[in-house]
């Protein structure tokens, strides 16, 4: 959408992702994890891992994701920032990445294990978002490993690497004020930064009070249940404008209904409780849709957008976030904001990993500029 006098500013912790469909007659899976589990690695595991196998690897995290998605849908010449910290490319000796028996023209990615910090920068580059990204003096660009079973499960490994160093000393408000440059500012915040209470908290008053709006999302019922007392403070406070979260995530934060089974007015009732101090409330629930609470206090629910075959969900919440921050900071119908948010998301499941490629965005554009009335978006 041009010219729309809007800017986009997020400080993150930055990862790349790989995807890897596991073949099962490699065996169980790496470390004997459980499948759907989250395993914490080094770098070398991860490496180890992927050694003569065929992966894809694209910039990665809740947040990257999101701006992506802001990325596409305001044109490459959108003003979005990223910040966060980087290791340096190749920490990593670049042949420990390929098994010297493989054919490399065979396994695409395989390379790019050791150079994660080139394949982030280039996919910010790709979409023409502005780097802040510093570079870390000793640990390594930020992984996760996305294993893919036939069943559609996803068992993670991870090493965060650099990313962690995030810290508020990275953040001052002349930043904030001289990249907004007078337009109006939106900042989002990845839930998982809340483990870094000093900077989750502080950035946050600080982009209020430079005027910005704020978006937030959960990242992960274990993290709503380990900081909910970080969460509640900045929303009861009025700090938060935009809330995203899955079902299980809204439930762990309200205690409404049994998280074992919840139901669809579980969703609804935790939308309308947080919806007493955020502006816009969206609880996420699947191929069931959505619910919002809207501006104008209106509680609904939007279906979400059909998909048949393979699905591959790395990213679906990320990108339908992408869709709602837009839509609310255009001031679209819910109805239509709604409707980008499940193209988004219907878009990415048909990818591997979070990278929505060309000929993705190209099969919903036409749709979004329907939905918009505006032939300039993208």
């Amino acid at each position: 959408m041009a010219d729309s006098g809007l800017c986009y500013l997020a400080y993150m912790e930055p990862i790349v992702d790989h995807v890897l469909h596991w073949n099962p007659a490699w065996g169980g899976l790496p470390l004997d994890a459980a499948p759907g589990s989250q395993q914490l690695v080094k770098i070398a595991v991860i490496n180890d891992i992927l050694i003569g196998k065929k992966h894809t690897s694209s910039p990665g995290g809740c947040g990257t994701n999101v701006f992506q998605g802001i990325a596409l849908l305001e044109g490459k010449k959108s003003n979005v920032k990223v910040c966060g910290v980087l290791g340096k490319d190749a920490e990593v000796d670049e042949d420990a990445a390929v098994d010297e028996d493989a054919e490399v023209d065979d396994v695409p990615g395989a390379s790019k294990v050791a150079n994660a910090a080139k394949v982030y920068r280039e996919g910010l580059e790709r979409l023409g978002i502005v780097s802040g990204l510093k570079v870390s003096a000793s640990k390594v660009t930020g992984v996760c490993l996305s294993v893919v079973t036939d069943d559609g499960q996803r068992t993670m490994y991870t090493d965060l690497g650099a990313a962690k160093e995030l810290s508020i000393d990275h953040v001052t408000s002349e930043e904030i004020v001289a990249f907004a440059d007078g337009r109006s500012l939106h900042m989002h915040f990845e839930g998982y930064t809340a483990f870094n209470d000093e900077f989750f908290t502080a950035a946050i008053k600080m982009a209020k009070a430079a005027g910005a709006t704020v978006s937030v999302g959960l990242d992960g019922a274990k993290v709503v249940e380990a900081k909910k007392e970080t969460f509640k403070a900045l929303i009861e406070a009025g700090q938060i404008d935009i809330l995203l979260g899955n079902e299980l995530e809204m439930a762990t934060y309200t205690e409404v209904g049994d998280i074992e089974h919840l139901t669809d007015d579980d969703a609804k009732a935790s939308c309308e409780l947080i919806g007493k101090y955020v502006s816009t409330v969206v609880t996420t629930m699947g191929a069931e849709g959505c619910w919002i609470k809207d501006a104008n206090g209106s509680v609904q629910k939007f279906d979400a957008e059909p998909v048949a075959g393979d699905l591959e969900t790395t990213g679906a919440g990320d990108l339908f976030a992408s869709g709602i921050i837009f839509g609310v900071l255009h001031g679209l119908p819910t109805s239509t904001t709604a409707s980008i948010a499940a193209l988004m998301a219907s878009a990415i499941i048909q990818e591997d990993g979070a990278d929505l490629s060309e000929a993705g965005w190209a099969k919903i554009e036409a749709k979004i500029k329907v939905l918009t009335g505006d032939d300039e978006v993208g």
